[in-house]
């Protein structure tokens, strides 16, 4: 009846269920992109640190554990706030959480270029890990919900490579700004891609929440028939061994 529904509402842009499932499909390719950029930026940020760990001691003069614990700050808080959000994401609307957050550790993020201290560093960066968090939980709870269900077996596949990505992309350009005495300049422009991340994500989220009642309506129409395909090739299958059997039955009669 809802699909009913949509149709007649669309009736007069000649809308068809043909057209109607190529264009969800568009929409969760954008969306599988979103997330997986939005994804991929996180994890570039995250990993300048550790690409300029050794380059910024050094230039301040600093014992290793001093330093490192910079990065425990990070992971604490970033596991911390992700514990909390098993517990509530069922709870609280997470793709606001995400544009909230995620600009504000973006912002933590490029003040990590403009610290003097370790102990600035210590809070900028603890702070990004916190609000980094909803960042990984929030897109594989948006590609679940808004995604065809046949798109989320290549949309797992994607997610999986924004680790390797991000820290590709963090590491060179790291030892690039590093040769020229500019490692401030990675925190400036991958914290800067993270915002355009989260723009990106907010825009596509807007279109494929649009076609979530769609893709169930249409995921359940696709179930049921493929379902119905499966019942007739298993009575054929069925059918061709009797007709063996009788076959099989009728020689050994003769033989007798």
């Amino acid at each position: 009846m809802e699909l009913f529904r949509f149709f007649h509402h669309n009736s007069d842009n000649h809308v068809s269920i043909k057209n109607v499932d190529e264009k969800r499909r568009a929409i969760g390719r954008l969306l599988i992109f979103a997330c997986f950029f939005i994804y991929t930026s996180s994890m570039a940020v995250k990993g300048i640190f550790v690409a300029e760990l050794e380059y910024v001691r050094t230039m301040w003069d600093l014992e290793f554990a001093t330093m490192s614990m910079t990065n425990t700050f990070y992971f604490v808080a970033y596991g911390l706030v992700q514990v909390l959000l098993f517990f509530i994401i069922s709870k609280i609307n997470i793709k606001h959480l995400m544009i909230i957050t995620i600009p504000i550790s973006a912002v933590c993020s490029c003040l990590m270029g403009v610290t003097t201290n370790v102990y600035q560093m210590w809070a900028f960066f603890g702070l990004t890990g916190a609000f980094q968090a909803s960042v990984y939980c929030g897109c594989n709870y948006m590609l679940t919900r808004y995604l065809p269900v046949k798109q989320l077996t290549s949309a797992n596949r994607v997610m999986n490579l924004g680790y390797a990505f991000g820290t590709v992309i963090s590491y060179a350009l790291c030892a690039l700004c590093i040769t020229y005495d500019l490692w401030q300049i990675p925190y400036f422009v991958l914290s800067g891609v993270l915002g355009l991340a989260v723009l990106i994500f907010s825009i596509v989220l807007i279109k494929a929440q649009r076609y979530e009642k769609v893709n169930k309506l249409l995921d359940k129409k696709q179930s049921t028939s493929s379902n119905r395909k499966v019942k007739v090739k298993e009575k054929e299958k069925k059918n061709r061994f009797l007709l063996s059997v009788y076959s099989i039955l009728a020689k050994e009669d003769k033989i007798l």
